[in-house]
């Protein structure tokens, strides 16, 4: 145990994320506030603020992997983007500024994501409203108001307070789920990538980026970004026409017992491992397109609230489970590392550092409190 979150006193703690350089948490609790502590020393909360109107939950955060964003969704459907300052050490770069921009992203909840591309060019969220929306970075992340000081994104703009809202259109929806979408994941970039999706009702969906946007990602990327800017999209018409495209859910890659909590790439992104109520977590290999292994019964008796993968390469397995016990795994052959325990209630999230070679990880539980630890789980394999 590095230390534990201290200076402040927490609701249950819901979502945990690290910043890409590994410097700073973002921490989510049920009381609907969001907090950014020091992840590199005293684990102190350095800025918190209460996003959304008092009684509205924060329900997902992350930062983009280039350090340049911070997201967060919240229970009325809309999200918010703070510009992030990744050489901003001392005092995080939040505390003196606004957030960038708001816009509806659902019409219920923001449960899942924002999962960023590797190359940070487009994101994902789910929602209670049954979808997983794809969005453009470039043309959904920017300023509320473009140089003339007019609405960019493509949207009406609504007057919230002192804020302007806009609508931008995503680049793609899917639609036709059986529940809630609970949590999603993206792997590699815009171009080879793929994403993963986690329903209520069980189920597992894996897309290409390149089949939800139809096909010419990069025509589309930057014909989103130009009209977001308000600028006529030269060359081939039809990437606008394709902006917001509807897709259908489809067959899943394969299914749980019960509500699918996380789901994650790992291993350079040849496997994802998915965690449910049915306590087991099963994990898939994406080159063979079937189920590697599944964690069960002989580890785990109660409800998996999260799961990720850390250690090089993404190697080892974590997982976070009603138990309160932190476990780790050999992501290749499923063999069980260490099992770390410390809370006093059920652990809902869990992250790694991103940074290479860091072997640290937060943990956050329903007592309120964030944990830290430094599991060196290379050493054990």
């Amino acid at each position: 145990l590095c230390g534990s979150t201290s200076g402040d006193e927490m609701a249950r703690v819901t979502r945990v994320a690290f910043s890409a350089c590994g410097t700073r948490l973002a921490v989510c609790t049920s009381d609907g506030l969001l907090r950014m502590c020091d992840a590199e020393h005293t684990g102190t909360v350095l800025w918190k603020e209460r996003v959304f109107e008092d009684g509205i939950e924060v329900g997902c955060v992350a930062f983009s992997p280039d350090n340049r964003f911070l997201v967060c969704g919240g229970e009325t459907g809309v999200c918010v983007c703070w510009r992030w300052d990744a050489g901003s050490r001392a005092v995080v770069s939040l505390l003196s500024r606004p957030c960038l921009c708001k816009w509806q992203a659902h019409e219920e909840a923001v449960i899942s994501g924002p999962a960023f591309s590797e190359d940070a060019r487009v994101f994902v969220t789910g929602s209670w409203d049954n979808t997983m929306r794809l969005w453009n970075v470039a043309s959904t992340l920017v300023d509320p108001r473009d140089a003339s000081g007019g609405p960019v994104g493509g949207g009406e703009a609504e007057e919230e307070g002192d804020e302007l809202m806009i609508a931008p259109a995503p680049l793609a929806t899917v639609t036709g789920f059986e529940g809630w979408v609970k949590c999603g994941a993206v792997s590699g970039g815009v171009r080879a990538g793929a994403v993963a999706v986690g329903i209520e009702d069980g189920s597992v969906h894996v897309y290409a980026i390149r089949d939800l946007v139809g096909g010419n990602v990069e025509g589309l990327l930057v014909a989103a970004a130009e009209a977001a800017a308000g600028v006529a999209a030269g060359g081939d018409n039809n990437n606008n026409n394709n902006l917001n495209r509807t897709v259908q859910s489809g067959a899943p890659a394969y299914r749980h017992d019960g509500a699918v909590n996380a789901v994650r790439f790992g291993l350079d992104g040849d496997i994802m491992a998915s965690c449910s109520d049915d306590a087991t977590i099963k994990v898939w290999s994406l080159p063979g397109q079937s189920l590697r292994y599944t964690l069960g019964a002989a580890h785990f008796s109660d409800v998996i609230n999260d799961v990720c993968f850390g250690g090089r390469g993404g190697s080892v397995l974590c997982s976070a489970a009603a138990d309160g016990v932190l476990r780790c795994f050999n992501a290749r052959n499923s063999d069980l590392l260490v099992a770390l325990g410390g809370h006093t209630d059920e652990c809902l999230a869990v992250a790694a550092a991103p940074e290479a070679g860091s072997h640290q990880m937060a943990t956050g539980s329903a007592d309120g409190t964030v944990r830290y630890w430094s599991v060196d789980a290379d050493e054990f394999m």
